[in-house]
């Protein structure tokens, strides 16, 4: 039988939350570290002081009864709330309090942030060891989020030549979608392919028993995501075939030739529509429409096409149907009302920004007359 120790774990300077009480036993006995880059020495230690085994969480998977503590370096995004959601004590590296859509479920009595090493100590009050590393090794670690030890590169190589395994392979796959390899779509299934051989042949850590359950999973996801795109096709081809976009966007312009108030109304149409319609079926759908109309008043072709996309952009991440809040959803476990609520500013703000991108121009064109010399 394995021998274990209760740890407590405090906040660091600025931090939050806490002290957590870690009680490993024979069922809760993984300590998860999933930061990016490397393994933290936060959880390296932890691992040490309670004799838990240390799992990295972005290689292998980790049933939530099995897990004492996880170790993340989660800035305010919904990561931090994952795991207080279902109730595993999280500890996160960087000092960050209540934040995120999943905030309400982030507690003193789980969470703890700012950690670092010296934060640990073993319940019975024994002192933790630390080991002192060379002056320029500490200000590298200092200098690092959560005191994550910071990687040092020679200056005489690139980044890509230094690092270690396949995953510096992972920069040559941006560099096929802009050098025009591949698209950013196909890009996806190669990386997904690209996963699958990492997992099974090189770390060894899917199982065909996993790579299945992984496949149906992703399967489920697929199609809730498929029957929104699917809806929105359909809404399209009514939209297209029985005339309805043409006949609002006469409505539009018989309301009034003065071009600000058309543009308002263009822009009030793009939204309401764009949380029904994908980006691509609404770009065919009304930029024939709706371009003649804007060059008649003086609008660049560049800015207006800038105006459209911006607009069904904002449609997608917006409820009742945007395709990327149920995609959101999906993976993270999260209900779309709960998902929505904390994103409610950042529309507003998405909003303003298109109001700010219709009526000054410059916004757009600046770039393409500065590269081109002119703009539409």
């Amino acid at each position: 039988m394995a021998k274990y120790k209760d740890v407590i774990v405090t906040a660091g300077s600025g931090g939050f939350g806490g002290p957590l009480h870690l009680h490993p036993n024979e069922k809760q006995n993984k300590i998860v570290n999933i930061t990016g880059g490397v393994i933290s020495p936060v959880a390296k230690r932890l691992a040490e002081m309670t004799g838990c085994e240390l799992v990295d969480g972005f290689k292998t998977s980790v049933p939530d009864d099995e897990i004492l503590a996880v170790v993340i370096d989660c800035g305010g995004t919904l990561r931090c709330g994952i795991y207080p959601q279902k109730r595993i004590q999280t500890i996160n590296l960087n000092p960050t309090g209540p934040s995120g859509p999943l905030a309400q479920y982030i507690k003193p009595d789980i969470y703890v942030s700012a950690v670092r090493e010296k934060d640990l100590a073993f319940a019975e009050g024994q002192e933790v060891p630390i080991d002192h590393a060379p002056a320029e090794e500490q200000a590298a670690d200092t200098a690092a989020p959560g005191g994550v030890s910071g990687r040092h590169y020679d200056t005489s190589k690139k980044i890509s030549e230094q690092q270690a395994g396949f995953m510096a392979k992972v920069g040559q796959f941006m560099g096929g979608i802009v050098a025009g390899v591949f698209t950013a779509t196909e890009a996806a299934g190669v990386a997904a392919l690209y996963t699958f051989i990492l997992g099974k042949f090189l770390y060894k850590s899917l199982s065909w028993k996993g790579l299945v359950k992984a496949t149906l999973d992703a399967s489920v996801g697929t199609a809730v995501v498929m029957l929104m795109v699917g809806v929105s096709m359909t809404m399209s081809w009514l939209l297209a075939s029985t005339g309805s976009a043409k006949m609002l966007a006469d409505t539009i312009i018989a309301f009034s030739d003065n071009p600000y108030v058309l543009m308002m109304l263009f822009n009030v149409l793009l939204l309401l529509l764009g949380t029904f319609l994908d980006i691509t079926p609404g770009l065919l759908i009304f930029t024939p429409i709706f371009l003649p109309v804007a060059m008649k008043l003086g609008i660049s072709p560049v800015h207006f096409g800038i105006i459209i996309t911006f607009n069904l952009c904002i449609g997608i991440a917006t409820p009742p149907v945007g395709s990327t809040l149920f995609v959101a959803a999906r993976v993270s476990q999260v209900s779309l009302s709960l998902l929505t609520r904390p994103l409610l500013p950042m529309f507003a703000l998405q909003i303003i920004a298109l109001f700010l991108v219709t009526y000054i121009p410059e916004l757009s064109l600046w770039l393409p007359k500065l590269i081109l010399g002119k703009a539409g």
